[in-house]
């Protein structure tokens, strides 16, 4: 191994590390959080995220489904989206490495998804007349596309900074996802905000963690 190589793995290292410790800290952090309290951001969210223009100024929305306890509440956000009469996407995990965006059309659907072992609500497998089929290869997705109808991804994140760094959970579903379609359809085809308890929020950039060539900024970012 050359002076480099050893220079490059020491420095992914100590980044996956300090990742790993911020995750932590971040997690007593949310753990302390009162449902209640969690509830009230959780319906407050939605009026911040109807008022912000990447939602107001599209017709499809890629929305995270919440880990019980872990993150704020996106039920009634989705529920908002569905009202407005939106196109809401849901993940679907493909794999270990990889996952999808699938249609929800009503909210009772999601009452019917089978919970993954997180206690997230997913999805089905894809259906054969395509229209359980992936947002981004679908014509009406594409049809949201454009400088006045950019396709939202409203993010998860384990913390964010107001500079639009986030971290994940460890996965690295989200930045390969999103890193995928920005290669096969350019850098402006989807908008991201990432979502959040205030308690999420650090105080500058620099406490999250970077790795350039993986993890991907959010557009904005709103904690409550």
């Amino acid at each position: 191994m050359s002076a480099d190589d050893l220079v490059g793995e020491t420095r992914m290292s100590s980044i996956k590390a300090a990742k790993k410790a911020l995750r932590r800290s971040i997690a007593q952090a949310i753990a302390s959080v009162s449902p209640d309290d969690r509830a009230q951001a959780s319906v407050a969210m939605v009026a911040r995220v109807r008022a912000h223009p990447a939602y107001a100024h599209t017709r499809a929305v890629g929305m995270f489904l919440s880990m019980a306890d872990r993150e704020i509440d996106t039920m009634p956000l989705v529920q908002a989206a569905l009202a407005d009469g939106k196109r809401v996407y849901v993940p679907k995990c493909m794999s270990r490495t990889a996952m999808t965006l699938l249609r929800v059309d009503a909210i009772e659907e999601i009452d019917e998804y089978q919970k993954t072992e997180w206690g997230i609500p997913e999805p089905g497998n894809l259906t054969s007349d395509g229209s359980k089929r992936d947002a981004f290869e679908t014509a009406e997705f594409g049809e949201a596309t454009g400088d006045k109808d950019t396709p939202l991804l409203v993010c998860p994140g384990v913390a964010f900074s107001e500079g639009g760094r986030r971290l994940g959970h460890g996965a690295g579903y989200y930045d390969r996802y999103l890193n995928n379609i920005r290669r096969s359809h350019g850098n402006k085809s989807v908008a991201t905000l990432g979502i959040g308890l205030a308690c999420q929020l650090v105080a500058c950039d620099e406490d999250i963690p970077w790795e350039e060539a993986t993890d991907v900024l959010m557009d904005d970012v709103i904690t409550l």
